[in-house]
């Protein structure tokens, strides 16, 4: 769902793409990490007053991602596609899972789940820039 949501936006954005890979079966890990932090900030937006994600940062966090990608010689649309995988999938949940452990929360606890989204915010400079938050 995240990928179809940005993938107009990239392929407006991002002018050049080098030539093809063979099909991507996995990316660099950075790559799973911000898709999860994105997912994570969008799901806070939704479950958690007072936080809401910041279209900007998201954008320019994701479109560094794929620059990034893109340096590094993989194929932005199938970057995107590869996001949509089932092994895709499971990278991002468990980066997801990671970061909320690491502040003893779970994606089914609403309470703990905004307050580690809190704390990563504060925490980490990077996360911080993909959400406000009331104080």
């Amino acid at each position: 769902m995240f990928a179809r949501m940005l993938t107009g936006a990239i392929a407006a954005t991002v002018v050049a793409v080098p030539a093809a890979r063979a099909q991507i079966t996995e990316l660099p890990a950075y790559a799973y990490e911000v898709v999860a932090d994105v997912s994570l900030v969008t799901t806070a937006e939704a479950r958690c007053d007072g936080i809401k994600a910041d279209a900007k940062g998201v954008q320019a966090y994701v479109l560094a991602m794929y620059g990034r990608l893109q340096g590094e010689g993989y194929s932005l649309p199938e970057a995107v596609k590869h996001f949509e995988s089932e092994f895709a999938n499971e990278r991002i949940n468990a980066s997801a899972d990671a970061l909320l452990a690491r502040h003893g929360a779970t994606k089914e606890d609403t309470a703990a789940f905004c307050g580690a989204i809190r704390a990563e915010a504060k925490e980490n400079r990077e996360f911080g820039k993909l959400v406000k938050i009331d104080r």
